[in-house]
């Protein structure tokens, strides 16, 4: 009798651990399901919502430009609406110098030892954006933007910030990562290297300016 009661409770030990297994495994299949993922490079990622991922424009080669109509695409460094904002904001590090395109386009040029920023603001009332960057470098971890995305920080951290879920083969397969607006055409640019941040660039595909400082 003891003989059966120690091999009943082993089989019960046994399907409660199958059991308590496949449910953990339906959970996950469940959580996969019913997220918005995306196929880049032939694999599952699956974004985080407040990123508002659109799509991949390119993912093959060492480079992934991406689409996102997130806030933090527009404003990196938090909504700046007018100059007097800069002192209080994390661009506060920069000196500012105002440029005069013509009669009714300006910018700021913004500088930090090796750091240059170019920012536009729009006077118009209407306009979606406050100010934007139309140009810029970053190349120290002395700049910080609004989600702790910054030159150093490690891959790892980067995707974490994006995604729910990027697999180790995509982390170690780009080296450029170009997220883009869904207006405007605001780019940046994340260079890295040793599976660290090394430069981040800002461009503005769809801004007619002629910069040359």
């Amino acid at each position: 009798m003891k003989k059966i009661n120690i091999l009943l409770v082993l089989f019960n030990g046994l399907l409660l651990s199958s059991c308590s297994s496949e449910n953990k495994q339906t959970e996950i299949i469940n959580e996969i399901d019913s997220s918005k993922y995306v196929i880049i490079a032939k694999e599952r990622v699956i974004p985080k919502e407040v990123f508002q991922f659109i799509t991949s424009n390119k993912s093959d080669g060492d480079t992934l430009d991406i689409v996102s109509c997130s806030k933090y695409v527009y404003y990196p460094f938090g909504k700046i609406n007018k100059e007097e904002d800069l002192k209080s904001s994390l661009l506060k590090k920069f000196s500012v110098v105002s440029h005069q395109q013509n009669e009714t386009l300006y910018f700021y040029e913004l500088k930090h030892e090796q750091n240059k920023l170019f920012l536009h603001f729009d006077n118009d009332t209407d306009a979606a954006q406050g100010s934007y960057i139309i140009k810029g470098s970053l190349y120290d971890s002395s700049i910080v933007s609004s989600n702790g995305i910054k030159v150093g920080m490690n891959s790892v951290d980067f995707y974490k910030t994006f995604f729910r879920s990027f697999s180790d083969k995509l982390k170690k397969k780009y080296k450029v990562v170009v997220i883009e607006s869904c207006v405007i055409g605001l780019k940046h640019i994340y260079t890295f290297e040793g599976n660290k941040i090394i430069s981040i660039k800002f461009e503005c595909v769809d801004c007619d300016w002629d910069i040359d400082y």
